[in-house]
Parts: structure tokens; C-alpha cells; sequence
């Protein structure tokens, strides 16, 4: 869909696409992993208040990626009882290129955002996103995660479990064969 602006040049709006990584896709270490449950008929893994437990992702950029455009992660979470405070929602990412002289084990990039609980047990909440700079990502890089609830940080003060959903990834989609400005 595009646009006129103020000087009649035709502007493009982004399109971007959704994927979900849902609680069955990740990996789950040997220890400090957090425990699988259900709400409802909802599938969660419930992180826990007071020790940083964590899983594992990898997703690869799909081919339909605009080359250089940011990637955005959300958590959809919900809290495990009626409290209210804060959760602090942390990864840990690196991002390699197949065939590019890169190794899994490059340095990493951590990010966080906090997301309030608001009184209500099992209620389904989004937090902002957290920005993944896109310089220099390409379709078919891969991006390695460790996701986990931070705890230990002395922002998170929610006091149970936090129950995880499922982890939105989107991304800017390439408008390969339609006109750019």
C-alpha cells in the first residue's frame, strides 16, 4: 500500500509478518529450564519468580525478509495469580551467515523489556517490543536465542510464577517486484 507525501513522492507503508515460537519449539537446557503447564486449554512454561531459568531458539530469516530492516521480538505472557509488579523478559541472541566463515559461537547481543502484571491471574499481556538491529541481516542468516526471565534483576518484583505463551518474531517483508520511491 503506498502514499503521496507532502511532496508528491509516492511512500511505501512496511508490511510486516508474524511468525510465533510457540512453547513446543524450544529447547529446554539440562537444568534451570522453567516447567511446562497449561491454562486453560493454553500451553505455558511457567518461568520462576526468583531463579533465572531459560530455553533456547533458532530461528532462520525467512527468504521473504527485507534485507536490513530491524526485527522485533514480543513475549505474550500472562501472570500466574492476582498480584501486581513487574517482569523483566530477556534474550540473549547472536546472528550468523551460513557459508560465511561465522561460528555459533560469535558474540552475543542481550536485550531486555519489562512488562507489568496487572492484578488479574491469567490475564494474556504483550509486552513492547525489543529491536533487533537488521544491519547487515540477510534472508537465511540465523539467529540463535536464549530466552529467559531475568530474575534476579532488581526491576523484575513480580513474586510467582510468570507463564510464557509464546514469543512473537516480525519482520519487515521485501517488496520484491513492486516499485520503491
Amino acid at each position: 500500500m503506498g502514499f503521496e507525501n507532502a511532496s508528491g513522492e509516492l511512500q511505501w507503508t512496511p508490511v510486516y509478518q508474524e511468525q510465533r515460537a510457540h512453547i513446543a519449539q524450544f529447547y529446554k537446557p539440562g537444568t534451570n529450564y522453567p516447567a511446562e503447564s497449561e491454562i486453560g486449554v493454553t500451553p505455558v512454561l511457567l518461568f520462576d519468580a526468583t531463579v533465572d531459568e531459560e530455553i533456547y531458539y533458532e530461528w532462520a530469516v525467512p527468504d521473504n525478509y527485507d534485507p536490513g530492516s530491524d526485527i522485533k521480538l514480543r513475549f505474550a505472557w500472562a501472570p500466574t495469580d492476582a498480584s501486581t509488579g513487574d517482569v523483566v523478559w530477556a534474550t540473549e541472541y547472536t546472528i550468523v551467515t551460513p557459508d560465511n566463515d561465522e561460528v555459533l559461537t560469535a558474540a552475543t547481543t542481550t536485550a531486555t523489556v519489562t512488562d507489568s502484571a496487572e492484578g488479574l491471574a491469567n490475564e494474556l499481556l504483550l509486552t513492547d517490543f525489543i529491536t533487533i538491529s537488521g544491519t547487515g541481516i540477510q534472508a537465511k542468516d540465523t539467529i540463535s536465542m536464549r530466552i529467559y526471565r531475568d530474575a534476579d534483576n532488581g526491576a523484575d518484583d513480580y513474586g510467582s510464577d510468570a507463564a510464557l505463551v509464546h514469543l512473537g518474531l516480525y519482520f519487515q517483508v521485501d517488496r520484491n517486484g513492486v516499485a520503491s520511491p
